[in-house]
């Protein structure tokens, strides 16, 4: 090929470049907005509320990123994106949780396994603030409810350990959902004596 007809090819992938460019900073847009919507939707699950319509509003934006990530996956990686997508499971596995009371694949969200792995240490957290709530509340079966599904995220999620190349801040949430169970263990504990010696006095009056 001479140099005559490689001019106009250069052209052409420019052009083409700068289209994938453009959907590029609309699939970040688009990725932003999904963070904000997913993050309102957690805080509105801590405040014992049901944000139905954000949940769908979200798993709309989603659709959206998926679709320009279809075009753009050779180019643009998903750790561009990690936190906006990430934050969208955590908001839909948090709500599945609490208001169909099971737990979501990464199939069903339609994300990809490792960012749902992630997020699963992020609704750890979240749970934890459910349970201190729900203690202050002095709801202890609703506290206990949602110890035992932290416990068992807990106990699934330590045994998945991998590089930092391959699941980006893995091991970090792994060391602080450590450190988050058993600060909840022993706020449980403390909460089972206090309810134990509040039916103790009830009994004795």
């Amino acid at each position: 090929m001479s140099i005559v007809d490689i001019i106009p090819k250069i052209g052409a992938v420019g052009e083409n470049l700068e289209v994938l460019d453009t959907k590029r900073d609309e699939l970040i847009r688009v990725a932003r907005n999904l963070n904000r919507l997913s993050g309102k939707g957690i805080s509105s699950l801590i405040r014992n509320e049901k944000p139905t319509d954000a949940l769908k509003e979200a798993g709309e934006l989603l659709a959206i990123v998926n679709n320009y990530m279809k075009e753009l996956t050779p180019i643009v990686s998903w750790n561009s994106i990690l936190s906006d997508v990430e934050e969208y499971s955590e908001f839909a596995i948090l709500y599945n949780i609490i208001y169909n009371e099971k737990f979501v694949s990464s199939e069903e969200l339609n994300v990809p396994s490792w960012i749902w792995l992630t997020s699963i240490a992020d609704v750890i957290g979240e749970l934890r603030r459910i349970i201190l709530r729900s203690l202050i509340d002095n709801d202890f079966t609703l506290a206990k409810k949602y110890y035992k599904i932290l416990s068992e995220l807990s106990f699934a999620l330590r045994s998945q350990v991998f590089s930092k190349s391959l699941v980006p801040n893995l091991r970090r949430k792994i060391d602080i959902l450590r450190a988050i169970t058993e600060k909840t263990e022993s706020d449980m504990a403390n909460a089972s004596l206090k309810f134990a010696n509040q039916d103790f006095s009830d009994y004795g009056e």
